[in-house]
């Protein structure tokens, strides 16, 4: 008799220890998929106005429209410097960056002008002076500002954003 009812009860403790583990697995995936929603935005939190979210929603979309775009001036530029009254050589690889496409086009469509304007710029450069970190800044800002006015007389949508010298020989 003792052992019927020993059987019994474990019958009855199995299912309800069941039970209890999916009740809880069940709350745990509730609460974790609200606070993924809540996070992400997609469920507004109580507490927060509406416009919190809308205006985040829109960052979003403005920053993923606006990623920036690299486009290479190839190929390198190689010009005769003067060094200590010797000819040597700089050879400056170049490339910007914008984030408006329109503008990426511009740019294609006026290479030649920037081509010249930038190996003018480049070849009237002093050996010496872009041996410092500070002087081959100067000339980048220089460049960028080159570009930027061809860009502007030509009539380009906006104006690039900045320039990189991706490679950078002196010899």
């Amino acid at each position: 008799m003792a052992k019927e009812e020993a059987g019994q009860r474990e019958k009855k403790g199995v299912p309800m220890v069941l039970a209890a583990l999916v009740a809880a697995v069940a709350l745990l995936l509730g609460i974790s998929g609200t606070l993924g929603l809540m996070i992400t935005g997609l469920v507004p939190v109580a507490g927060l106005h509406p416009e919190y979210t809308v205006i985040r929603a829109v960052d979003a979309e403005d920053h993923s429209a606006r990623a920036p775009i690299y486009i290479a001036l190839e190929p390198p530029f190689v010009v005769n410097v003067d060094r200590n009254g010797r000819r040597a050589f700089l050879q400056i690889t170049v490339e910007v960056m914008t984030r408006n496409e329109e503008l990426a086009e511009a740019l294609q469509a006026h290479t030649p002008v920037i081509r010249n304007n930038l190996l003018m710029l480049f070849g009237t450069v002093e050996y010496a002076e872009v041996q410092t970190r500070e002087g081959k800044d100067r000339l980048r800002h220089q460049a960028l500002a080159e570009i930027n006015k061809v860009l502007k007389d030509k009539g380009a949508p906006a104006l690039l954003e900045e320039l990189y010298f991706t490679g950078f020989v002196m010899q």
